[in-house]
């Protein structure tokens, strides 16, 4: 509770009582309904100041045990995201991976017959003029194997992007789960003040309930 409220109460309570004790049997009616020897007197504005403030804390620990608890929603759905990320994500570069050593393979494939190509065409410049043709056709096929080896190996570099975009994707969506449970730390530690604050409120209010009750006990006994 608000140090400024707590003030202006009690200089209120002390102007009622400059102002009754001048009249005690009004003083005494006005806040009683029964008065008998060993009764509690009972005040009614303290009773009344005691609600208001239970009131304004039931809803300020309310509005942030909401937030803790719409914080809280929020981290359990983003890790379930993130799961289900992490588990389509792996699904795809196990996909991905896959694709590149089936790649790999076809290519180290075509770089043996390219070797054995080159033999080939080795061989034959050194044959008789009628392997003329055959030395066309060795030249042809090395060409297209060269081909196949550089598109090939653009493929497999455009893979490797994909994996790291669906990295990247991964570790923004990570930030952002730790960006929600540090705020829900703040939250958390945001409710255990409101609550010491309410411990030395009520604290407070009660020591002052007893010195009244026992104020009001002795002008009970005088005018009995």
């Amino acid at each position: 509770m608000p140090l400024f409220f707590l003030t202006a109460t009690h200089r209120d309570q002390e102007k009622s009582r400059n102002i009754n004790t001048q009249n005690p049997e009004l003083f005494i009616a006005s806040n009683m309904t029964q008065v008998t020897m060993g009764d509690t007197i009972p005040n009614k504005s303290t009773d009344t100041e005691a609600n208001k403030r239970k009131e304004a804390k039931g809803t300020s620990t309310s509005k942030v045990d909401q937030r803790v608890k719409t914080l809280s929603k929020g981290v359990k759905a983003l890790q379930l995201e993130i799961k289900h990320e992490k588990a389509a994500k792996n699904e795809q570069e196990a996909e991905l991976n896959e694709q590149v050593e089936k790649l790999k393979a076809r290519l180290t494939s075509a770089e043996n017959e390219r070797d054995d190509a080159d033999q080939k065409l080795a061989e034959e410049t050194d044959k008789s003029a009628d392997a003329t043709e055959k030395l066309q056709a060795a030249t042809i096929k090395y060409d297209s194997l060269y081909e196949q080896c550089k598109e090939m190996a653009a493929e497999i570099m455009k893979l490797d992007q994909k994996l790291l975009d669906s990295r990247g994707a991964l570790c923004k969506a990570t930030t952002a789960r730790d960006k929600i449970q540090e705020e829900l730390k703040e939250a958390r530690g945001e409710v255990e003040k409101w609550k010491l604050q309410w411990e030395d409120a009520r604290t407070a209010w009660n020591q002052r309930n007893d010195a009244d009750c026992r104020l009001y006990s002795v002008f009970a006994t005088k005018h009995e």
